[in-house]
């Protein structure tokens, strides 16, 4: 999407809430789609006026983006958790047959080995090397 897109989302998104809650204002906004994102802080109300605004040097940021189609799917009636699931990446493969709708719940990381390059999702937070590479066990 387009600035011009995502800014037309952000304003009808707005509107949609002050619709259902006349009180409802940019700072609960901001802190909603914070909330969306993992984000600690919330957006303040007069970032949210100006990227709605279009004032140069406050564009529709990804992590904007990101919260605003998370936002829209949750008043769509999709749960946050859903809303908060990516797609995976086309290229990504799997040791082990994974059913259509699993979700991987760890952050990928990149083998430790030098030269390897091979990302991986660790089954333990201490696991460093991809399976390729990891060092044989002590027997």
């Amino acid at each position: 999407m387009d600035q011009d897109q995502l800014r037309h989302m952000l304003a009808a998104l707005v509107a949609e809430h002050k619709a259902l809650d006349p009180a409802y204002s940019y700072s609960r906004f901001g802190a909603d789609l914070a909330r969306m994102i993992g984000r600690k802080e919330p957006y303040k109300k007069q970032y949210i006026a100006n990227v709605l605004k279009g004032v140069k040097g406050y564009p529709v940021s990804g992590e904007l983006a990101d919260g605003l189609q998370r936002l829209g799917a949750v008043q769509d009636g999709m749960d946050e958790f859903q809303a908060g699931l990516r797609q995976l990446p086309a290229g990504v493969q799997s040791m082990t047959p994974l059913h259509p709708n699993s979700v991987i719940m760890g952050a990928s990381r990149l083998c430790a080995k030098p030269g390897c390059g091979l990302w991986f999702v660790p089954n333990s937070p201490s696991r460093r090397y991809c399976p390729r590479c990891r060092p044989p066990r002590h027997t």
